[in-house]
């Protein structure tokens, strides 16, 4: 089994966690900025403002010399964020990507080397996951994870989607059908007069929650990791590094898939009541599991998504 590794760059630091954990785990897919399934393929695909060019990293080129030179003089944006358990060679409905340049992320130029979200339209998305014929059924149970920071908050209404499953509109953006009626599940983090909550959403003919309230003012950088369990209709649990799982048993009325699905992350959902949730975020990981994953199994998750720097 790997061993943690601690690099330093000055006052900066961050961690690479071992990937054998994660891979014991058994995830379904798997999006971050570090090589988590120890594939050592490309995990993500970046865009540099200078000419527009586009160029795949593997985590030893995104944090070494070979991104230096890439981005060197300007900025970069993320276009493709790999679904590290197909590999970025497969052609895979899983991967998450975004066209449109005004909604790319943008890379963190620190040594963190996490994702920067603004909350007014950066997001990524994947193709319709439903067209695929062998995938888990992700009505039934399922977990979502997620390694990520929070930034200003301007807007104290609307969640950012950390991670979601869920139905799409044929416009390819980060939009749920009919909105709360619209059947999915997410992750999401949400400012609310100044404390932080973490939430676990599932949507079916009603929205529930469960909801860990963070006790900290969004201009405190925190970075926090969180885990949520989904159970068929009936139970939903949040577990915030830090803090002890919540959880809601409520049934939140049927969970179905529909026309198009579609995996997310990004800090806005725009359709009737949805609006800009205007918190920009940072994040390193966010993945699925198509299962209920055990205390113990959540123990270890939180523990490798604590290592990783954001």
């Amino acid at each position: 089994m790997s061993q943690w590794l601690n690099l330093s760059l000055g006052v900066n630091s961050f961690y690479k966690a071992p990937e054998d954990k994660l891979s014991d785990l058994n995830p379904y897919a798997v999006y971050g900025t570090t090589d988590l399934m120890g594939t050592g393929g490309d995990i993500i695909k970046l865009k540099r403002a200078s000419d527009n060019a586009e160029q795949n990293f593997t985590e030893a080129e995104l944090w070494g010399s070979a991104y230096d030179t890439f981005a060197s003089g300007t900025t970069t944006t993320v276009t493709m964020l790999y679904d590290q358990v197909a590999g970025a060679s497969a052609s895979s409905n899983t991967h998450l990507e975004q066209v449109t340049a005004s909604s790319q992320p943008s890379l963190n130029s620190s040594s963190a080397k996490s994702l920067n979200f603004t909350g007014t339209n950066d997001f990524l998305n994947s193709p319709d996951i439903s067209t695929i014929s062998d995938r888990p059924d992700f009505d039934g149970d399922i977990t979502l994870a997620t390694r990520f920071r929070s930034d200003t908050s301007s807007n104290t209404n609307y969640a950012n989607p950390l991670f979601t499953y869920y139905q799409a509109d044929t416009a390819g953006a980060l939009n749920f059908v009919s909105v709360h009626s619209s059947p999915h599940r997410q992750l999401t983090t949400q400012n609310v007069s100044g404390d932080e909550r973490f939430r676990a959403d599932d949507f079916g003919a009603n929205i529930r929650v469960a909801q860990v309230d963070g006790g900290w003012v969004s201009t405190t950088r925190m970075d926090r990791s969180l885990v949520s369990i989904y159970t068929s209709q009936k139970n939903r649990t949040i577990h915030a590094s830090g803090f002890d799982a919540v959880n809601n048993t409520d049934d939140c009325g049927t969970i179905s898939e529909g026309t198009i699905t579609r995996f997310g992350i990004g800090g806005w959902r725009v359709q009737s009541t949805f609006k800009a949730a205007q918190q920009d975020f940072s994040l390193s990981c966010s993945c699925i599991f198509d299962r209920a994953l055990s205390s113990d199994d959540q123990a270890t998750l939180l523990s490798i998504l604590d290592g990783l720097s954001v």
